[in-house]
């Protein structure tokens, strides 16, 4: 573990250590009909992008542990569909750090006694687990020639959003255990995204032409 991992992981117990004791989140009512029965949302009333509650630190948790289990998922691909090494390193880079990302978001669910089984996912968790379902399979459908750039594409528009949820996080949650995970959590997904648009610009970045040999 580097130097940066283990400093991290010392400050995330300390805090972890102060919320201990604080109260078991409640998972929040369903909304009612006038007539007492749960509202059954139409497709048309289900929203197209997934909206997370930041507030409701259990819907968060979830939502951050599907969200690198399944980018984990994703970056296997690298494997199975490109030779090149340098997107290998950078997909075990990616594995290995949101893995390591979900250790603390495990420590963390322990803590507050937050499920994290499949089956007990807020929906805003089971819509992210769908959708990033989803990009896996179109990246895999790429042909050869064009997964690369499919991927780190996806990589840098997947990255960008995260760090959107991360901001609103923090903007709208008190939960301070939580907002340490995110604040250790934000540095290696700044990274991650640096690397991708670095790569993703080497393959955009036109060859310079090799000068022509004098004629003697």
């Amino acid at each position: 573990m580097s130097v940066f991992k283990k400093f991290c992981t010392g400050l995330f117990v300390s805090l972890l250590s102060l919320t201990a004791q604080a109260a078991q989140p409640t998972a929040p009512a369903e909304p009612t009909q006038p007539g007492g029965e749960p509202e059954v949302q139409t497709p048309d009333q289900v929203p197209s992008e997934t909206q997370v509650d930041v507030s409701d630190t259990r819907e968060v948790i979830q939502v951050l542990y599907v969200s690198n289990a399944k980018e984990i998922q994703i970056a296997d691909l690298v494997y199975e569909r490109n030779p090149d090494e340098g997107l290998q390193r950078y997909a075990d880079e990616l594995a290995r750090d949101h893995a390591w990302m979900n250790r603390m978001i495990e420590t963390l669910a322990n803590v507050k006694s937050i499920s994290l089984e499949e089956g007990q996912f807020e929906e805003s968790a089971q819509l992210v687990g769908s959708m990033m379902d989803q990009e896996a399979q179109n990246l895999a459908q790429k042909p050869q020639e064009e997964f690369r750039s499919a991927f780190l594409e996806a990589m840098i528009m997947g990255h960008q959003k995260t760090l959107e949820l991360y901001s609103q996080i923090e903007a709208g949650n008190s939960d301070d255990a939580l907002k340490a995970t995110i604040a250790i959590s934000r540095q290696l997904v700044e990274k991650h995204l640096a690397e991708a648009q670095r790569l993703q610009a080497e393959v955009e970045q036109p060859q310079q032409p090799s000068p022509e040999q004098p004629i003697e």
